[in-house]
């Protein structure tokens, strides 16, 4: 099937966290072979996955010693025998003491609580928390943008969970849309009027009062 317009897979050899590029190549990869080369066979599919990867991705390929020889290890007109590989490839580049220090160093910014939310989760994957939840919450937290939002999550003490704080946080950030929507429309109605006004005065023609003239006559000094 012609794949025009469908974009293509691609993966950053020269990403500081190769798990991750590994993982979204592969679900980009598999939505592909799943969908408009659904028909392929599997080698053809593996021609595919070997044009994807690129220059360095073959360079990677071709040190695997598994795929070697008359009878590989492995079996090359596979998916998973790559896929597994590449796996392996990138795994021991994982630091999970790295993930956490770009986790715990994480704020809003100027960013919306959805997207922060996002960002977070995306980084608690490789920091391996017991309890990724709770870390979360903690960040959000910590990295609000706002001290309103932060004073009551803080007061909701033992009882807050990642749920509760979501919710706070985007509860918050959408009554300030709100009121910043309002303003704008009391600001827009606010023109409107002061434009009729200055308009209905200026159609009266209204001008200023002829003063009168005032004669004063000397004083007569000889009666």
């Amino acid at each position: 099937m012609d794949l025009t317009g469908v974009p293509t897979p691609t993966i950053n050899w020269e990403s500081s966290n190769l798990p991750d590029q590994r993982k979204k190549f592969k679900t980009h990869a598999e939505l592909i072979f799943n969908g408009p080369l659904k028909e392929k066979d599997e080698d053809v599919k593996v021609n595919y996955l070997l044009l994807w990867i690129g220059d360095k991705g073959r360079e990677v390929k071709s040190t695997w010693k598994d795929l070697e020889g008359d009878q590989p290890a492995a079996d090359p007109k596979k998916l998973d025998t790559y896929y597994e590989c590449f796996k392996q490839h990138v795994q021991p580049k994982l630091n999970p003491i790295f993930a956490r220090f770009k986790f715990n160093n994480t704020v809003q910014g100027g960013t919306s609580v959805e997207n922060s939310i996002t960002r977070l989760r995306t980084l608690s994957v490789d920091c391996q928390y017991t309890n990724a939840d709770e870390m979360i919450r903690d960040r959000i937290v910590f990295g609000t943008a706002s001290e309103k939002v932060r004073e009551k999550l803080i007061s909701e003490g033992e009882k807050l969970n990642l749920d509760k704080a979501i919710q706070i946080a985007q509860s918050y950030e959408y009554s300030q849309e709100q009121l910043k929507s309002m303003g704008k429309e009391i600001n827009a109605i606010s023109g409107r009027r002061r434009h009729r006004q200055t308009s209905s005065a200026q159609g009266k023609g209204t001008f200023p009062r002829k003063q009168q003239q005032v004669t004063v006559k000397p004083e007569e000094t000889n009666r």
